[in-house]
């Protein structure tokens, strides 16, 4: 039955279960079961991933409203309690029927589903955060030994761990035209790490021509300097975003 029209199809509706009800006083109940791909031009992921979308699904009715209304039926009207969708949290569910002018130029009926969701980040906090924070952690620690020559070695060897886990994790990514908060995160954090290496061959080098003392100084303002560089990129980035 095509009395209607979906907004924002990608693809084709597979229909599973199609069941016409007609009363006495010419009441018309119309179900179908189908699976569709919905496209969401809408959304912003600037804040990925703590951002918070904004989903709805768009049915017109394709005749007047002389001919055909849609009402919502009591109990079937919203979103299943078991969605089994892992990755967000659904949230805000709303439905309502309102009247839009058709190709026709005809006020017609149009059923509305809208809801929000928010991601679950147990999976970005250990598989993402949790072992980049251990990669900045060790950097850190390399501040700790007197070694210089150790230093560079262990700074290098951290740098390529980094980038290794950024090829890794880049599937999980979107792939869009502007910076998200965690590409920002990423960046900010492989600078840092490039710049730990800078550092120890400046220190190294200081220690060559004899100023091993001064190299000793400049290492506690490293020391403190660099958690102090990532609170300041925190807050930021929470400005920014």
């Amino acid at each position: 039955m095509a009395f209607n029209f979906i907004f924002k199809l990608t693809g084709k509706i597979n229909f599973e279960n199609q069941i016409v009800k007609l009363d006495y006083d010419g009441t018309v109940n119309y179900m179908e079961r189908f699976t569709a791909t919905f496209q969401a031009p809408d959304f912003n992921f600037r804040r990925f991933p703590l951002d918070h979308q904004r989903f709805f699904i768009n049915i017109d009715s394709n005749f007047s409203e002389q001919r055909i209304i849609f009402k919502e039926l009591p109990g079937f009207s919203g979103m299943g309690s078991k969605l089994g969708e892992e990755e967000w949290i659904i949230m805000n569910v709303l439905t309502k029927i309102s009247s839009q002018t058709q190709s026709a130029f005809e006020q017609g009926t149009r059923f509305s589903l809208q809801f929000e969701g928010e991601r679950h980040l147990n999976y970005y906090v250990i598989r993402i955060l949790i072992p980049v924070l251990l990669i900045l952690t060790v950097s850190w620690f390399t501040f700790f030994l007197q070694d210089y020559t150790k230093r560079i070695d262990l700074a290098g060897t951290n740098l390529l761990m980094f980038i290794a886990f950024n090829f890794t994790i880049s599937n999980d990514m979107p792939r869009l035209g502007y910076i998200t908060l965690i590409d920002t995160f990423m960046v900010g954090s492989f600078i840092i790490t490039s710049v730990v290496i800078l550092v120890n061959v400046m220190f190294r080098r200081l220690e060559n021509i004899g100023k091993k003392e001064l190299a000793k100084k400049l290492d506690i303002y490293a020391i403190i300097g660099y958690p102090l560089a990532y609170f300041i990129g925190s807050v930021i980035l929470s400005i920014l975003f």
